[in-house]
């Protein structure tokens, strides 16, 4: 009786962990990548995603509905079931419209600073109609934020005790 209740746990635990990693982190219903290109992405936006323990997402649509390209971004982090915490591009080449979106934890990981880094890269492709590049340079933007912020995680401690020992001194 034991055994049956531990392997149908295991069971549970085994298909909650498969469902859980399978998440999509890239929706294109406006079709503009290759199987190629949208199998790269999505192994990137997955590794960046469980790296850094939010949700990183790409989608792009013909339409937004009838809705403003805030509030489709917004639809779609919450019917993606994405978490509280992470960020969103939402791009249409068809209406020439985009939206970076963030939630949670990802407001202040990507402050106004990061976030005009990450539209001016995201918005030089677009422009020369370069989706994929659009995709890429939006990754690549948000990797760089997360090693800008590392590379400041330890300064900051040594900064505080550095003018913690010259207030001391005075």
């Amino acid at each position: 009786m034991m055994r049956k209740i531990f392997v149908c746990l295991l069971l549970l635990f085994a298909l909650t962990v498969s469902v859980f990693a399978a998440q999509e982190y890239i929706s294109d219903g406006e079709e503009l990548f290759s199987g190629a290109e949208k199998q790269q992405l999505s192994q990137m936006l997955s590794d960046l995603s469980n790296q850094h323990g939010i949700a990183i997402v790409i989608v792009t649509a013909d339409s937004f509905a009838n809705k403003t390209p805030v509030d489709y971004a917004q639809s779609c982090w919450t019917y993606g079931q994405f978490g509280e915490d992470g960020i969103l591009l939402l791009f249409s080449m068809t209406l020439r419209e985009y939206c970076i979106y963030t939630a949670g934890e990802g407001r202040s990981i990507f402050n106004d600073t990061a976030l005009d880094r990450i539209e001016e890269a995201v918005v030089s492709a677009l422009h020369e109609d370069d989706p994929y590049g659009a995709a890429n340079a939006f990754l690549q933007t948000i990797q760089g934020v997360f090693e800008s912020k590392a590379s400041w995680a330890w300064k900051t401690p040594l900064i505080c005790f550095g003018v913690a020992a010259v207030i001391a001194l005075i």
